[in-house]
Parts: structure tokens; sequence; C-alpha cells
């Protein structure tokens, strides 16, 4: 028995190590968002800076997570039967839960999961015991400690609330003291800020990063808090003072090292105070195993009554090991580079494709919002409404820089982010309110958003509806970590240690599946859309003539796999083929919708005399775009229609859509060859030929329908089939043309 028990503490502590990949994966984007927005290096660099906060953190990371041993449930109630058995579901369901919204990139909280997922544990374990022992409901709420569940939603609104509202206000105050053009005004500004952030900075380190460290009882942090005030005087005005001679170097720029120094910060504090989240809990289970061990008791006779006393410091060695790996999955995560991409996408400042869909929501909050910005605006004088919109004009982007150098925001609103979450965090911490890093990170950073208006008319509606997505997704974090935890340990409780391997093997499978999601399929209709910058720097109408002739080229090329990749999925009911075809179609219009958002800059860019070339440029894309839009109504039917196993097609249609194929096929054909010959006439009588089998094919599925032959949804998928098909080859047709146009 002894054994069975000293497998499952090995097996938790090879989970903390997943469960460390897949947290610090999610909460990276905490401290990484800001700097890597704003370029304040390289991904590198960036990720260096952060990584000696997450290795200095982890040094000074607290003794075992009280949360683990108490916090939730009432340990002294407990067996160490049961606590492992929780201990291992709580593990198990951490990581399925932080691995899903890695896949999904989206942020959450590692803090709500913990908490969840031993609250959901302890309250099915207590439930089942109370049933056994036929005991009340009185005496089950014994067994619960509710408070940490109350204080983690409490969190979640005032997070939200406190860290949007102050993020808003300080980046609007900032924004109309130094403007968008910050380094005229940089040298004054920016050194009074260095001088301030260094505080908040000390301050950070000392109240939040050390709070439950094992440093928080040295002698130094002691003499800090007692006399903090002089010393934050001292170093604001030591701090301000280099940061003014500094700044009389060529090329120093105040806001970037703020933005560095805030990085470190919350990369540290992540790691002191967050790490615990990780691996808390098997090392809680290493505790038990050796109380338990020693008591020489039965595990179902040995209640952890010693969990009620203050738990020992975490082993060093264990700490430092546990800050390389997240070290090493910060420089190496995909998923790490994923999550961050979302915050960075929902607070730019450059207009492009947005990440979420409108809704009704999301459309009345920003239409009321508008509105009563609009009235607030009206009541100002005209002279002043002119000033506040000079000091919030952005400065137009190089035109030299590279698209993945441009920044998504500037140095000044990176250091609010860092600086105005770091003080919130601070603040709360002092006066013991319920804060969390990841709340306030990810609020002041869509706070400071609106403010620098980077939320316009164009794109308000979708950054809204992405931050509601978000917001929604720590809901769904508290309840789903409560539902799976709670199945997990009834399977676990009910089937023993054969439950344990049963759940083990489910999220085993559950993660690899993720995994294999977040790869891309392959296709067997790749192509790429994207367009060379070499073609904007094209002056000679006939040389880009001969560039998009090829580019026709290859669309058609695509058009012809395409066409007979989908007759031949449908024809053979073959799934895998239609997820590949789907998966493609959807690659192809992101691409389209991207590259067709550029395109204004691109265009910009060139001179007067490529007017037609730039107009050109538009109207391919344009009717790219509609050929896009044409197969995919076409490839949702037929997806649907494989997926969801109907009826497949009879013979007669299948002939017909063959027949379509290789009308398709010859069509592309004389497509190319009117390209070379710029002789339209032969394809263009492909394209009547089509027609010709379109109509004959339609009459008889038509007769069939009328015959009792042929249901709905049979002829939904045959007819948008023919149809679509031959629309999509008109639209070559045009494109053909407009290539051939002077």
């Amino acid at each position: 028995m002894e054994i069975a028990y000293l497998i499952l503490v090995i097996i938790l502590l090879g989970l903390a190590v997943v469960d460390l990949i897949v947290g610090v994966s999610n909460d990276a984007s905490n401290f990484l968002t800001s700097a890597v927005g704003a370029k304040a290096g390289t991904f590198r660099q960036i990720i260096i800076v952060a990584a000696i906060g997450v290795m200095i953190g982890a040094l000074s990371a607290g003794g075992m997570m009280e949360i683990a041993r108490k916090g939730v449930f009432n340990p002294s109630l407990l067996s160490f039967h049961d606590i492992i058995f929780i201990y291992i579901v709580v593990m198990l369901a951490d990581i399925f839960l932080l691995d899903t919204f890695n896949t999904l990139k989206l942020p959450t909280s590692t803090t709500i999961a913990i908490v969840f997922n031993l609250l959901g544990a302890s309250i099915t374990t207590s439930m089942l015991k109370v049933v056994k022992e036929g005991k009340t409901f009185h005496d089950w709420g014994m067994y619960i400690n509710t408070t940490k569940a109350i204080e983690m939603v409490i969190a979640i609104f005032v997070s939200v609330a406190v860290g949007f509202v102050v993020g808003w206000i300080v980046q609007y105050l900032m924004r109309a003291w130094v403007s968008f053009n910050y380094k005229k005004n940089m040298r004054l500004a920016g050194s009074l800020f260095g001088g301030l952030a260094i505080v908040v900075v000390l301050n950070f380190i000392v109240k939040v990063g050390f709070k439950e460290s094992g440093l928080k009882d040295a002698e130094f942090v002691h003499y800090i808090n007692a006399h903090f005030a002089i010393i934050a005087l001292g170093t604001f005005i030591a701090s301000t003072l280099i940061f003014l001679l500094l700044s009389a170097r060529q090329g120093f720029d105040s806001f970037r090292v703020v933005t560095l120094i805030g990085t470190f910060a919350l990369a540290m504090a992540f790691a002191s105070n967050d790490l615990i989240n990780f691996i808390g809990v098997p090392l809680s289970s290493l505790e038990a195993y050796g109380h338990w061990k020693n008591s020489g008791q039965d595990p179902d006779d040995y209640m952890m009554t010693a969990f009620s006393k203050e738990g020992s410091a975490a082993n060093i060695i264990l700490l430092i090991i546990a800050g390389i790996i997240m070290v090493v999955t910060m420089f190496r995560s995909k998923k790490t580079r994923a999550v961050i991409e979302t915050a960075v996408s929902l607070s730019r400042q450059q207009d492009g494709v947005e990440k979420y869909e409108g809704n009704v929501v999301t459309r009345g909050i920003v239409g009321f919002i508008s509105f009563v910005a609009n009235r607030v605006s009206s009541i100002l004088p005209g002279s002043l409404r002119t000033r506040i919109n000079e000091k919030f004009t952005p400065t137009p982007v190089d035109d030299n820089l590279p698209e993945e150098d441009i920044p998504a925001f500037d140095m000044v609103r990176a250091s609010v982010n860092l600086i105005v979450a770091a003080s919130l965090v601070s603040i709360g911490t002092s006066l013991k309110l319920p804060l969390s890093t990841t709340y306030v990170s990810f609020m002041v950073l869509m706070g400071t958003s609106l403010a620098d208006r980077a939320w316009n008319r164009d794109s308000a509606v979708y950054r809204v509806a992405g931050v509601f997505t978000v917001i929604g997704g720590w809901f769904i974090t508290a309840l789903a970590a409560l539902i799976i935890s709670s199945l997990f340990v009834f399977i676990c409780i009910k089937l023993q240690f054969i439950g344990v391997g049963i759940v083990i093997a489910i999220v085993g499978f559950a993660v690899y599946q993720l995994n294999q999601f977040h790869k891309e399929t392959p296709s067997p209709v790749q192509i790429s859309l994207d367009w060379p910058d070499e073609i904007f720097q094209v002056k000679n109408e006939g040389a880009f003539n001969i560039k998009i002739k090829d580019r026709i080229l290859e669309s058609l090329g695509a058009f012809d796999r395409y066409s007979m990749s989908l007759i031949s999925a449908v024809a053979n009911e073959d799934k895998t083929a239609m997820r590949q075809l789907d998966t493609q179609l959807e690659y192809l219009r992101a691409q389209n919708l991207s590259n067709r958002s550029q395109l204004a800059a691109k265009i910009g860019k060139m001179q007067p005399e490529q007017k037609k070339i730039a107009r050109k440029i538009v109207e391919y894309y344009a009717l790219e775009s509609s050929v896009i839009q044409e197969l995919t109504p076409l490839n949702e039917i037929a997806k649907l229609h494989v997926l969801n196993m109907h009826r497949p097609l009879q013979r007669p249609q299948i002939s017909r859509l063959n027949e379509l194929g290789e009308n398709v096929k010859s069509f592309v054909e004389q497509a190319r060859q009117a390209i070379n010959s710029n002789n339209l006439s032969k394809a263009e009588a492909s394209v009547v030929d089509l027609h010709a089998l379109t109509e004959k094919a339609l009459d008889e599925q038509m007769e069939g329908v009328g015959e009792g032959n042929f249901n709905f949804k049979n002829s939904n998928l045959f007819v948008t089939a023919m149809i679509n098909l031959r629309s999509t080859s008109e639209l070559f047709i045009r494109m053909i043309k407009m290539a051939q146009s002077r």
C-alpha cells in the first residue's frame, strides 16, 4: 500500500513540472505584453530581463502554500488518503484547464484555477464522506472554508473595475502631458516618471515580491518597511537626477528604461508569489506523505491535523529548478507568444484585422460610451478640444520600418501599464484588498488603450468583445474548475487507484489533442496569398501585369485543386479531407483580410505615377475576396453534410459533379492560355459550357426532387456546388480582364 501512495506523490511532482510549463505559458503575458507590444527590445532581450526577475523571484518564493494545506478545506477532518486523492485530481484538472486556455490564446488566472480546483475536489470528497458516515448537511459545512472562494469572486470584480478605471485616468493624464510626440518633453517628464517608477518598483518588490517569501523576515526588509517614507523620497530624488543626466545622451529613452524595469518587477513578483500555484500542491503532498509515513497509521485513519500548523520552508534546490523550468518555458513556448498576441491585439494603436466579432451587447456599450463622450465634448470650449486632440494625435509610423517591427503602442503607454499595475497590486496588498495580478495587469492594459484612443469607431466594438471574452474566460475557469475537479475526484474515490489511472489517461489524451489542435493542419490545396513587398515598388505597368498574371495563374491552380478535392471528399464522405479544406479556406480568408487591411498603408508609399498599378492591386484583392466568399458557403454546406453523416449523394449526382470537375479543369486550362495569349474567347467559351452543364444538372435535380428521389439536404449541397463553382469561374474571367486592361 505504501508504494502506491509513493507513486502518487512522484506523479504529483512530475505533474508540477507540466503545470509549471502550461501555467507560465499563460501567466507570462502579465509581465511580457507591455514590453513586447512597445518593442522595448527584441523578444529575446525582453525575455532575458523577465528571466532575471523570475529567477530572483523564485529564489525568494515563500514556504508551503497555505491554501493547498488548509485554505480551502479543514485538514483535521480529512485523512491522508482523502488529501492525496484531492491533490492528484487538482493537479490533473489544473493542467487540463490551463492548457485549454493557452490553446485558445486566452489569458486566465492560475490562482482562480488552483483555488476552485481545490474547492471542487474538496466539496465532492467531503460530501461523499458525509453521506458514507451518515452525517447531516450542517456537518458537511465544517469541512469547507468558503471564505477563499468568496474572496476570489470579489477579486474579479474589484480587479476589473479598479484596474481599468485607474489605467484609463493615469494614461489620459500622462498623454495629455507628454503627447504622442513624447521625446520632445521626455527629459523632464521622463525623468520625473522614471524616479516615480523606481520608487513604485522598490515598494512593489518589498511589499509584494517578498510578502510571502523566505526573505519576508530578513532584517533589511524590516528596515526598509520601517523607514520606507525616507528611503522612498531619497530614492525618488536620486533616480530623477540620474534620469536627467542620462536624458542628455543621444538616443536615451527614459520610458523604455521604465518599461524594462517594470517588466523585471512584475516578473519577479509573479515568480515570488504565483510560483507556489504550480508547485504548492505537489510539495504539500510530499509533506503529507512524510507525516503519514512517520505516523505508522492506516492512510484512511491518519487525519491531516498537522496541516493546521504552519508549513516548513520550500527546499531552495526545488525553487531553483522551478525557476529554471519557467525561464526555459518562456524562451521556447509558442503558446506564450500566442497568449501575448491576444493581449497586444486588443490594445494596439493601429487598425487592422480584429480577432473577435462584435455583438449586440458590445455595440450597445460602445454606443452609450460614444454618446456620453460626445455630450461631454460638446460642452468643452473649442480651443480646449483642439489642444486635447493635438495631444492625442498619434505620430505617423516610420515608413522605413518593416511591418513586423512596428510597435503596437509606444513606450509611454507600456511604462504606464507596468507601473500602474505594480502600484495597484502594492496598494491592494498593503490594504489587504483581494486584487489579482492577472486581472489588474490585463485591465490596466485595456484602460490605457481606451485612454489613448486605440479603440476608435473602426475597432471599439471588436476590442470590447475581446475584453468580454477574456473576462468571461475568468468566470468560466472558476466554473469549469469546480465541475471538472468534482467529476475527477468522484471517479477516483469510487474506483480508487484504478480511477486515478483513468483520470490520468483522460487528461493525457485531452492535452495531446489540444496540442495537436494548436499545430497547423496540413492542406492538400496549400497556397500563399502573401504578395511580396517588392510588387509595390514596380513602376512599369507592363512589368506589374506580368506579376499579377503570375498571381492569377497560381490562384487558378489552387481553384482547380480545391474543386477536385471538394468533389472527391463529398463523393467519398472523407471527413479528414473536408476538415483540411475547411482549415485551408479559413486560412485563405484570414490572409486575404489581413492583406486588405494593410493595403492602404502600402499603397500610400507608392509614387503618383503608380496610380494605375495601385488601382489594380485594390481591384485584384477585392476579386480575390469575392472568390473566397463564393466558395465559403459551398464549403460550409459540404462540411456539415459530410461531418454530420447525412445521406450521401446518389450516383447520378456524383457523376454530374465529376463532370463539373472536368469542366472546371478545362476552364482552368483555357484561362491559363488566355493569360499567356491575351485571347479570352476560349476561356469564355468554357464558362458557357459550365453554364450549359449547370442548367442541365439543375433541371435533372428538380425532376428528382419532384419524384421524391432527392431530399432538401441532398439538393442543397448539389445545387450550391453547381452554381458556386460556376460563379467562381466567372470571377476569374473578371480577374484576367483586369490584368489585361491598360
